[in-house]
């Protein structure tokens, strides 16, 4: 590299992932529809261990290393938002992108990419 030259990083992608989760079953499965993925889990929905088992999942599902995939809304609801970072997160999934708000804060919002 030369002196002064810029080194441009590249952030991976970040979607949302919609999951609506069913613990406590037999058998393990995961499907999509409608832009949510249902995935049903062996764990109990005791003490986060089905929390994590889904993030196991879904990241397996999607192709990810599970430390790419972070658990951002409804840690004790069936319904849940993962927040999912690699190049290989679906098209069909939100991008995230942030805005600043009026507070100076960051306001997180997702929206899909034609």
């Amino acid at each position: 590299m030369k002196s002064g030259e810029q080194v441009h990083l590249h952030e991976p992608e970040e979607r949302y992932v919609r999951v609506r989760v069913t613990p406590g079953v037999r058998t393990e499965s995961v499907r999509e529809r409608s832009g949510v993925y249902h995935i049903a889990v062996r764990e109990k929905a005791e003490g986060g261990l089905a929390n994590a088992r889904v993030r196991d999942v879904l990241a397996r599902a999607l192709g990810l290393e599970a430390a790419r995939v972070r658990l951002v809304k409804g840690a004790t609801s069936p319904s849940k938002l993962f927040l999912c970072r690699g190049a290989s997160v679906p098209e069909g999934v939100p991008r995230r992108t942030q805005k600043r708000g009026r507070g100076g804060g960051t306001a997180v919002h997702s929206h899909t990419t034609s």
